[in-house]
């Protein structure tokens, strides 16, 4: 570690010890459990409009985030804004040069998705007039549309440093759709609305235009999440026309931004090919021309400048590579920093008005993140903060591109992480959750360090149904829980041995979510693969998930899990590990919260009690008010301890502290 970054790092985490207070750490034995169970120090930093101030996300050890302003010219806390309970800051903005606006949201765990609770809340960068200027929390005799209501910045207008354009959506108590898309015009700092226009469908994501215009909608249909639809105006005072609709699992086509003269649109869109790119779109003609299209994998980011210009692209195959095109400052700005940092991931999180300022953030498979900032004017590149500013990048270990073969000839790409010393290695299988969406990316995972660091390699495979690598690839996963998804799972554990990376006779399977579901699966339908499984926050009976928890409450959720689980109940309790217990003979540790709205602990609960019936009672780690994965520090440390402390016990080589 540089001597610039621990003199920034230690000045940065002095000016915030009175605000935010964290214990130190001490290593236990070989493996620092305790830092591998902390939460990120930073998770996010953005430059003001002017370039005076940072603002960041701070955690504490609970995993309570709150929002700090930092004055860059003395370094200076000016303002700390956070909530009490389940509500935490989200997304944060900077709306003006002094005034930044944050969406407040609900968290019920590790791996839930923060749930919007409709407030917005405003502070200058000094720390004054604070308030909540939009949603249930704010002053509801102003309008009607504050109840029930969750809101989103839709345009910055930075030519009126009081106003901007908000998106709100209304919902009954039953988190019911209610009535259409709205959009308003929201003053900053008495939170006075005006309505500006409504959404041509009664759920729509909505664009306005570089005039501020709202021209263009991506709908979903009510009763089905995979059916949408793409609206497009010329101007306000003409009608909505439909420039496309499709199956998200066949074809996609989602609106980014209009081109400078408003005259067309940016999309990311499938085309002709299978994954997700850039294209130019011409609403009169009704034509694409490609920008920039991978055919391996999506694309992952699209990168911009302080002016709205798409400058290029990022895609993941394995690890980031980069499609810069333009010959602007930005672009090449963000050549030069490629250059500077060759072989990371480097996101610019934000750039001030005038574009002298950039705010990047760096990373990789062992730095969780650094923070820098670039001075456009100096072409200087100065260190900020590091998001786990404790944990030395020496003692973790790399992961490594891997692609296996399923038995049925199709390709496989994951990573492997291999521990100190020679192989072959206790291995731990770590399918990841979602599971269609998300795929395991080469970047700092806590699970995997952890792990690797005790002494374990860790297989993360993207079989099929993960997403980011085409439409097809994930929608082939759909009905496919329990059956190719998991065949492709327990192909690439054989790859590994083969490999010679991982010793047959000591391989363990671990997840959360749905790779709770496919660790006991796995135990199940391989029972000689496999010497002990973990399921964290795992589901375990596909029919309890059209009963309990938060996917049935919709219609759209509803038609969700009818697609990718199948309609037939009998089927789906074929395919669910509660009613395989008698199969699984190896030990199972089972851990679950008791607040989980996604998959309630009746699944673990059912689950264990179904096990002992068979006569192989599970070891289990409850915890009455957690959720979706556990968030309190000490909870995530007891996770870890008992983890090795099992793992050491069915496939050796793991130390406990």
């Amino acid at each position: 570690m540089s001597i610039h970054r621990l003199i920034h790092n230690s000045l940065i985490r002095f000016l915030l010890c009175l605000l935010l207070w964290t214990p130190s750490i001490q290593a236990t034995q070989d493996v620092d459990i305790q830092g591998f169970a902390r939460h990120s120090e930073f998770d996010e930093v953005k430059i003001s409009p002017d370039g005076q101030y940072l603002a960041a996300g701070v955690n504490d050890k609970n995993g309570q985030r709150s929002i700090v302003i930092i004055r860059l010219k003395d370094k200076k806390v000016t303002a700390r804004s956070s909530f009490s309970g389940k509500v935490r800051p989200g997304e944060f903005t900077w709306v003006n040069k002094e005034r930044l606006l944050i969406e407040l949201n609900r968290n019920y765990g590790l791996f839930d998705r923060p749930l919007l609770t409709g407030d917005l809340y405003a502070v200058n960068a000094d720390g004054s007039h604070r308030a909540t200027i939009f949603g249930p929390n704010a002053n509801a005799a102003k309008s009607p549309d504050y109840n029930y209501s969750v809101a989103w910045i839709l345009d910055v207008m930075r030519d009126d440093p009081r106003r901007i354009l908000i998106q709100a959506n209304r919902y009954d108590r039953a988190r019911h759709l209610s009535g259409l898309s709205r959009v308003y015009s929201l003053d900053v700092y008495n939170g006075r609305l005006k309505k500006k226009a409504v959404s041509p469908y009664g759920d729509a994501d909505l664009m306005v235009d570089h005039n501020h215009q709202v021209r263009a909608a991506l709908g979903v249909k009510r009763d089905d999440l995979f059916q949408r639809s793409v609206y497009y105006r010329d101007s306000p005072a003409d009608k909505w026309k439909i420039l496309k609709q499709f199956d998200i699992g066949n074809a996609s086509l989602s609106p980014v931004a209009f081109t400078l003269d408003n005259r067309k649109l940016v999309v990311e869109s499938t085309g002709e090919g299978d994954t997700r790119g850039l294209f130019l779109l011409d609403p009169e003609q009704e034509k694409m021309e490609p920008l920039s299209q991978n055919a391996e994998v999506d694309l992952s980011q699209v990168l911009q400048d302080h002016e709205g210009n798409i400058i290029g692209v990022r895609y993941e195959p394995d690890r980031p590579e980069y499609d810069i095109f333009g010959n602007n400052r930005a672009a090449k700005q963000m050549r030069g920093f490629l250059k500077a940092f060759e072989g990371q991931r480097v996101s610019p999180t934000s750039r001030s008005w005038d574009g002298r300022f950039t705010v990047l953030r760096v990373s990789s498979d062992t730095n969780a993140g650094d923070y820098y900032l670039y001075d456009g004017k100096t072409r200087k590149l100065n260190y900020l903060l590091s998001s786990r500013p404790w944990e030395n990048p020496d003692q973790l270990r790399p992961m490594k591109p891997i692609e296996a073969t399923a038995s049925d000839g199709v390709k496989l790409p994951g990573y492997i992480t291999l521990p100190k010393g020679k192989g072959p290695f206790p291995m731990v299988v770590m399918p990841h959750g979602g599971p269609h969406g998300p795929r395991d990316y080469w970047l700092y995972d806590p699970d995997t360090q952890l792990l690797a660091n005790a002494g374990y390699a860790v297989l993360q495979i993207n079989f099929r149904g993960s997403g980011g690598y085409g439409n097809q690839f994930e929608s082939s996963g759909y009905g496919e829980w329990g059956r190719r998804m998991q065949k492709d799972i327990t192909d690439a554990t054989r790859w590994a041995i083969e490999k010679g990376y991982a010793d047959a006779d000591r391989i363990c399977i671990y997840g959360g979510s749905y790779g709770g579901y496919a660790s006991l699966m796995g135990a199940a339908t391989e029972p000689d693969l496999y010497r002990c499984a973990i399921g964290y926050a795992g589901v375990y009976d596909l029919n309890m998930m059209y009963e309990k928890g938060d996917i049935q409450w919709t219609r759209r959720g509803k038609s969700y899990l009818d697609r990718v689980l199948g309609t037939d109940p009998e089927e789906r309790a074929a395919r669910s590990p509660v009613h395989l217990a008698d199969r699984i003979k190896v030990p199972v540790l089972l851990i679950h919260g008791g607040k989980d709205l996604r998959v309630p602990i009746a699944h673990a609960k059912a689950l264990e009690k179904a096990l002992k019936a068979a006569g192989n009672p599970p070891e289990t780690l409850y915890r009455k008010k957690e959720g979706h994965g556990f968030f309190k520090e000490e909870h995530r440390i007891e996770v870890y301890r008992r983890m090795l402390d099992f793992l050491q016990r069915n496939i050796g080589n793991g130390e406990t502290g």
